[in-house]
Parts: structure tokens; sequence; C-alpha cells
């Protein structure tokens, strides 16, 4: 389901042509080399940004033309270009990094363009604990995306919900997608 959302996504490209796209959250790289080979497929030229800290993975290029920034996307957004028409959060999945990738990626996302986050199933929502963390027991440190954009008061006026999918039943995945209203 995540990937017919996604796919959804990279169709509303298809007629300009182009698309620039980042992806927070790179790991193995499969998504990526997904998103590529779709548009590639589709004759949507892409510009791919990828950002992996390496908490879970070594860090590495997910395909040759890739630009790819190893880091804590809290601490190298400012790295980034301004002009994405897509960001794809699917990074650290505390609460407060995914208000602070919402604050400083969104604001990344031209009017028009699409804010997808993962892992937005509300059956998951404090059930997947990030592995690998030495926050405290806590729920809210726990898988909650949908917890930080309530937090955030989100969407705000200038973002609409675009989709939202989950597999009923599912322990993982989900998507919802935010489109940025034009200004």
């Amino acid at each position: 389901m995540d990937v017919e959302v996604l796919e959804q996504v990279l169709f509303e490209f298809k007629a300009a042509g182009r698309m620039k796209f980042l992806e927070i959250g790179v790991y193995e790289g499969h998504t990526s080399r997904g998103i590529r080979d779709f548009c590639a497929a589709n004759g949507i030229e892409l510009e791919y940004w990828g950002i992996e800290s390496g908490t879970l993975c070594v860090p590495t290029r997910p395909f040759p033309d890739a630009h790819f920034v190893i880091g804590e996307s809290r601490e190298v957004f400012m790295h980034l270009p301004d002009d994405f028409d897509v960001v794809f959060i699917d990074g650290d999945h505390t609460l407060n990094a995914v208000i602070l990738d919402t604050l400083h990626y969104g604001a990344k996302v031209k009017p028009g363009g699409f804010l997808l986050c993962h892992d937005t199933s509300p059956e998951i929502q404090f059930k997947m604990a990030e592995p690998n963390r030495n926050y405290p027991e806590h729920p809210w440190f726990h898988n909650a995306v949908n917890a930080a954009h309530a937090m955030l008061g989100f969407p705000t006026k200038e973002w609409r919900e675009w989709l939202s999918r989950y597999q009923a039943g599912c322990a993982y995945g989900g998507m919802t997608v935010y489109r940025k209203e034009n200004q």
C-alpha cells in the first residue's frame, strides 16, 4: 500500500517531466532505487537527494547520480536546497525528530509540492519502538508521527492532507501525504 501511495505522488510529476525529490532515511536504498526506476520508466527526470544518519546502517549512496548527505537530518537541513517538489520523511521516528523534520523540511517544499510521512498507520503508533535508541520507555518516544503532528497542529493552513492509507491490522507502514497550498 505504501508503494501505491508513493507512485500516486510520483505520477503527479509525469506531465511536468521532472521532479526534485528528498528522502530522509535512505537506509539501504531500496526505496531510492525504486523511485529512480519508476521515474525512468515514466519519463520523469529525477533530481534525487537523500539523507542517512548511519545509526542503523552503513551510509551508502543509493545510486551513482544521487545527491547524498550523511548526518542527522536535524543537523544538515541548512545544507540542502529550498526547492523540493517532494520530501519523504522516513528517518528517525521519535517525536522530537518528526517535529523537527516536519518544520525544517516542510519549509523546503515548493508550493504545490508534497510532504510524505511514512509509518503513520494508527495501529503502529506507540507500538513500534525505534531500535538502538536510549530514550525512556515513554509512548511519545516510540514511532509517533501522528502524535508529533498533533502537537504541531499539523496540517496547518499552509498544508492540506492529500492522501492517507494504511493496511488494517498491520503493525508497520502507512503513509500520509500533505500538499503545500499555492500561495
